[in-house]
């Protein structure tokens, strides 16, 4: 901006209205992980983030073994599973964001994790290898859908002052379920396969559906601003006044 269009007090880099200029985001400020823990906006991040990572962890240590097993597929066609699904993500990944952004976030991360957990049940009961490819196909478009939706959910929410904070805890999550969940899920494959192959994908998708009935109960869509807009109306404001 020209310098004659702004008046000393009023300029982008110090708006009223701006993120920035408040308090609570100057770099000396207090890290407030309780304020952060606390809001109900994160806890529900918090546990879709974990459902997310735990889907992503059985589609690569359960779901090769599982398509092998009961199908008999071979290498080619395992491979061809893990092509279908980031086929579907580069379709699908921007398809999500502007659905966020047209519907909402809190439905589009709803519908996104309720194909994750059918994709996710089906999977065990597939009998064919075109069906196996269908189920798994709906568990990849929910899960490029819902990757835009909860991230701008996320930077949505993020208190301001604490974004950094924020932003990590989604990464630590799936961090630690990558960490516990290749493990875990082969113990309960092993323990619990009583006449049913795969049980830790019907785990996965049970959690999902739980998780998911949380989230759209106790979550509520924030109204989304931002900080280009205020500077758009303290320059317009103060071209005003100069006319």
């Amino acid at each position: 901006f020209l310098p004659e269009t702004l008046s000393r007090n009023a300029t982008p880099h110090t708006s009223k209205d701006s993120d920035d200029s408040s308090p609570e985001a100057s770099p000396t400020s207090k890290i407030q992980w309780r304020r952060v823990i606390n809001s109900p906006e994160q806890r529900g991040i918090a546990i879709m983030t974990a459902v997310f990572y735990l889907g992503v962890v059985g589609k690569v240590s359960v779901v090769p073994v599982l398509a092998t097993s009961s199908l008999n597929a071979d290498a080619a066609q395992v491979g061809f599973l893990f092509s279908l699904v980031s086929a579907l993500g580069v379709i699908c990944t921007p398809l999500g964001g502007w659905m966020a952004d047209k519907f909402g976030r809190v439905p589009v991360i709803t519908l996104s994790a309720l194909m994750c957990g059918v994709g996710f049940l089906g999977l065990p009961f597939a009998r064919s290898y075109p069906s196996f490819m269908f189920f798994m196909s709906l568990w990849g478009c929910g899960a490029a859908l819902k990757t835009p939706a909860l991230t701008a959910f996320t930077m949505d929410v993020a208190p301001a002052g604490n974004k950094g904070i924020a932003l990590t805890l989604p990464k630590t999550i799936g961090d630690s379920m990558f960490l516990v969940g290749p493990v875990a899920m082969g113990l309960i494959d092993d323990r619990l396969q009583n006449g049913m192959q795969a049980p830790s994908l019907v785990i996965t998708s049970l959690l999902t559906f739980v998780c998911t009935s949380i989230f759209a109960r106790t979550v509520h869509e924030r109204p989304r601003t931002s900080s280009a807009t205020h500077v758009e109306l303290e320059v317009d404001h103060q071209l005003e006044e100069k006319l």
